[in-house]
């Protein structure tokens, strides 16, 4: 990134929400009918478990595919750890939709909001990439 940026090549942050709790999912979604939650992760990803009511959209099919989303929506993108959803969510909002990401992905959903997702279940592999991510962006802080 740093080489892209010392080109002078054009950046762009994509917006980003935390979830660290039950209440901060329900809050980008409820009571908004225009909130679509895409899951970007490969279908078997999502087949073993996801958001509830979440959409399945795999980050390789996007480009396909993104003429038939609704430009009228605000859609909220998240996969494992958040790599590839910051990637949609970029793609998204370069062809004029409204999205952020999950920081953190679907790793810290089932952490600390396991009771938004269809088993209810924390996955121990989630919880140690949440405590990977919480340290590398305690080193970024520092």
């Amino acid at each position: 990134m740093e080489a892209w940026e010392e080109e002078g090549l054009p950046t762009e942050k994509t917006d980003r929400v935390e979830v660290k709790s039950e209440d901060q999912l329900m809050a980008l979604v409820e009571d908004d009918d225009d909130v679509v939650i895409l899951d970007v992760r490969t279908e078997s990803e999502y087949a073993s478990n996801h958001v509830t009511g979440a959409l399945n959209l795999p980050l390789s099919f996007l480009m396909q595919t993104r003429h038939d989303l609704n430009k009228t929506k605000r859609y909220v993108t998240y996969c494992r750890s958040g790599y590839r959803s910051s990637i949609a969510a970029s793609v998204l909002r370069n062809i004029g939709l409204d999205s952020t990401d999950v920081y953190g992905g679907f790793a810290a959903i089932s952490v600390y909001a396991p009771q938004c997702t269809v088993t209810g279940e924390v996955c121990p592999t989630m919880r140690k990439t949440v405590e990977e991510l919480e340290k590398r962006a305690e080193k970024i802080a520092a």
